[in-house]
Parts: structure tokens; sequence; C-alpha cells
């Protein structure tokens, strides 16, 4: 049988117990001896002064930080706002993150997984290795951006993306590693809706995939889910307006299959942690070390090797496709 690699990630998320929520999920997955990579945007470094020595904290238990944009926010919707402002978000939200840890950040997950035909390369320039963005063959009708096909077609195995779009394999020097799909991406969502003998049996299936076309398992979880601080709405009511799907959101009737009480979310999440990277033949990495084991450099100026020196790019904005 071919090893699977399983890898994973955690989208962090501004939440009233930031604090508390990262380091109990950090600290819980250790105790499990699994490792992940935290996605953060960097804006939560400026709002939480507590948050730096809380991510160096996660850094010494094993785990890794990747960048998740500036502020998760509407407004940085990256296939709405201009080339010049997308270059300044990213830009930005990667030199607070560096400066804060004092060293290279190397992963990149676009918030809500959007992602403009620039992002890639503007990534690729920044230094960045590897993003983590594409969720393939989503159903995107269950998502919050429910008439978004762009990415239905792109591969299921990590890739070089195309200059022009992320969604086609080209010669970008940065790697797209795929989240695991099945419809619905191996994430909140689907342990929600599934639950445990739903969840076993997509990432039965998942597996199967995995070692047959050698494809890693990419997972991704909440750290507030693991931590048990998930959000709740008892007793959501049912309205007409949600089973009408909007443009940013999705149609809420999803939000009614996947509200668990957080003490059932923090039980499924570590269920998905310890079945993703459980097995005889399953090697569980970090991002990293999946690109150390790929043997991958990016365009050279930031080998995987020595990962810990600290290289801010400069502040001018590369040339546009085409420019």
């Amino acid at each position: 049988m071919t090893p699977i690699t399983s890898i994973i990630t955690l989208d962090v998320h501004d939440h009233p117990h930031l604090k508390d929520v990262l380091t109990t999920s950090a600290e819980l997955l250790a105790g499990i001896e699994r490792r992940g990579t935290y996605f953060v945007p960097s804006g939560l470094i400026q709002t939480n002064p507590e948050l730096p020595a809380v991510l160096r904290h996660l850094r010494s238990l094993g785990h890794t930080i990747g960048c998740h944009g500036l502020n998760h926010t509407l407004e940085e919707d990256f296939r709405s706002i201009s080339p010049d402002r997308e270059w300044a978000i990213l830009r930005e939200a990667t030199q607070i993150l560096e400066d804060t840890l004092g060293e290279r950040i190397i992963s990149f997950r676009a918030p809500v997984f959007r992602l403009s035909n620039y992002t890639l390369p503007f990534l690729a320039e920044l230094g960045y290795l590897a993003d983590l963005s594409v969720t393939p063959q989503r159903l995107s009708f269950l998502s919050s951006t429910p008439w978004s096909f762009a990415g239905f077609l792109a591969p299921r195995s990590p890739y070089r993306p195309h200059r022009s779009s992320p969604y086609r394999r080209g010669d970008l020097p940065i790697l797209e590693i795929p989240t695991t799909t099945l419809f619905l991406p191996l994430a909140h969502g689907a342990m929600s809706v599934l639950r445990t003998n739903g969840l076993a049996m997509m990432i039965k299936a998942l597996f199967w995939e995995a070692a047959t076309f050698g494809r890693p398992v990419v997972a991704s979880i909440h750290p507030e889910s693991i931590a048990g601080d998930d959000w709740y709405t008892e007793n959501r009511p049912l309205k007409l307006s949600d089973f009408i799907p909007k443009a940013y959101g999705g149609i809420n009737l999803r939000y009614h299959f996947a509200d668990i009480k957080p003490d059932q979310s923090k039980q499924l999440a570590i269920e998905l942690a310890q079945r993703v990277s459980t097995g005889p033949e399953v090697r569980s990495m970090t991002i990293e070390e999946f690109l150390e084991a790929q043997s991958f450099q990016g365009n050279g100026s930031r080998a995987t090797s020595g990962l810990a020196t600290k290289s801010v790019p400069g502040a001018q904005r590369p040339g546009l496709l085409g420019e």
C-alpha cells in the first residue's frame, strides 16, 4: 500500500476567547501527538496584544504558522478588489506575521478560499512556497460563495499553478496543495453534517483515493472546535430567507444542519484530527515537512532549508500579469 500523507490545517478567526482557543487547541493536538498549521489573519496581532506570545507557544509545541490574509473581512475578497489593493493587503499581512515571529512565513490560505488570478503570482513574488486555497469538485451551492464554480475542475493533487489562473497547472514557483474535498471539503462543515459515522466513511474513501493516486489528505479544522468553544445558536429559528442563497454567506439553511453543541463539535474535531492521521501507512506532516519531502524549492530565493532566516520582500509591487 502506498503511504498516505496527512496534513492538518487550522483556520484562525477572531473569537472572544482567542488566546484560550488557540492555546487549548494546540495543547490538545500536541497531547494526542498531532501537529498542525495554524492559518492566522495577521490583523489579529494588532488587536490582540497577547497573540504574539501565543503564536510563539504554538511554535514551541511543534505547530507551524501560515498566513490567512489580513483581516478576513468582506473587503478582503480578492476576486472583487483591484490588483494594487490585493498586493498591498498580501504584503502587509506577510510583513506583520514575519515581523512578529521573526521567521519566514511560507504557507497561505485565502480568507474563505477566495482567490483572484493575481493571488498566486503575488504570493510567489512574496516568497511563499505553498498555497492551500483550492477546494476542487466542491459543491459551491453549499458554501458561503454559492455561485463560485471557478475551482470545480481544479486538480486534486498538488500542482504548480498557471500564471493566469490558480485552478490550472502551470509553472509558478509555488505549490498549490488542494484541501481534500468530496463535494464537501474535509473540514468543519463536513464533520458537523456527517457526524461520526459519515465522517468515518468520507475519510475511508479519501484514504483510498490518497493511496491510489499518491495524493495527500489535507483537513481543515477550526481551533475553537477543538477547544470546545465553538459558535452555537440554540433553537435557531427557521425562516423563509434561510432557503434563499446570498452572494456572500450562501444559503443559511446549511447552518441548521451544522449547528451543534460545542462539546459535540469538540468530540468530532478531535475525531477528525485523529482519523486523518492514524494508520500503519499514514505519515502525519506539517506543510513544511511535506514541501521538504517533495524537495520543492520554489523560486530559489526561499529554499525550504533554513526557513527560520528572515527575509521580508521589498515594498515594490511586482508587475501585473501581462505587463
